[in-house]
């Protein structure tokens, strides 16, 4: 979306360089951006919860 309109210096100035949108534009791609940040942790420990080492079974009879 930032891309689309050529903004979000305010939210992501390395990303977007020196272009700027107007109030709406920023207002929008920081509401979605931030919106996501959720999703994205929880997706992440998720995996981290997957990839966690599992305790040797014993094979002991």
């Amino acid at each position: 979306m930032a891309s689309v309109w050529g903004a979000g210096n305010e939210t992501m100035p390395l990303a977007a360089g020196a272009f700027h949108g107007s109030a709406f534009q920023e207002t929008a791609i920081k509401g979605i951006g931030y919106s996501s940040a959720p999703t994205g942790l929880i997706a992440f420990a998720l995996i981290l919860w997957g990839l966690r080492l599992a305790e040797p079974s014993s094979t002991e009879s």
